[in-house]
């Protein structure tokens, strides 16, 4: 049988169609071909505007920079886009290859020990229902050897006829960034608060509106006689 997908002009409208016609050989010799025409504009104008959304959607997590997974909890069953794997140095088919020779151990052996306990607990709550969303940030290997923090976000959407979790998706993104400003933030305010605590000059903070004091050191203390 031959089968033809294309377009065609009727009454001066281009319509999408599917042409699957079968030859026949007649007692003459002759061959005849007979077939059946079917109008696919309709299947033809979804297909064209799924693609065009496939394609923003990707263009969005491009300019954002979001890893998304696709897993199939029961098989094991993991896909990826491009960002995904970069954010841990890969390219796709290089993750794609790595996490099969790694096999059932891959997560343990791309994520840091610290943190794996916490991923699964979290993990096992959402598949329990206690929690809409797996939400959790935790450190994983680069391929360079050392550590991403990344933030997961996924989201449970079947399950099997049995109530067993099915397939789940999912975002990735690297923070790293965040991590770095917020550790050394906080190396800030450790050193403002050895600076406060300790200055011989007693100091205090107020609130200006209500006069409220905030906060005292201890030189105000041993000053002041409070």
């Amino acid at each position: 049988p031959y089968r033809w997908e294309g377009r065609l002009v009727v009454n001066e409208k281009t319509v999408w169609v599917r042409l699957e016609s079968t030859p026949h050989v007649l007692e003459n010799g002759d061959i005849l071909w007979t077939g059946v025409l079917h109008d696919i504009s309709e299947r033809r104008l979804s297909e064209i505007l799924l693609e065009e959304t496939r394609l923003n959607l990707e263009s969005v997590l491009e300019g954002a920079n979001i890893g998304t997974l696709e897993w199939n909890v029961q098989t094991g069953e993991m896909k990826f886009n491009e960002i995904w794997a970069r954010n841990l140095g890969y390219t796709l088919d290089e993750i794609r290859f790595a996490l099969a020779i790694w096999g059932a151990k891959s997560w343990e052996i791309i994520t840091h020990p610290d943190d794996i306990e916490h991923a699964n607990n979290m993990l096992e709550r959402h598949f329990a229902g206690e929690v809409p969303f797996h939400i959790v940030e935790c450190r994983m290997m680069h391929r360079d050897g050392h550590w991403v923090w990344i933030r997961q976000v996924g989201k449970l959407k079947t399950r099997t006829p049995d109530g067993k979790p099915l397939l789940m998706y999912g975002t990735h993104i690297d923070i790293s960034k965040n991590k770095a400003d917020e550790e050394e933030l906080r190396k800030n305010e450790e050193k403002y608060r050895l600076l406060f605590a300790n200055n011989p000059q007693p100091m205090f903070i107020f609130k200006p509106e209500t006069l409220a004091i905030l906060e005292i050191n201890q030189a105000f203390i041993d000053h002041y006689g409070y």
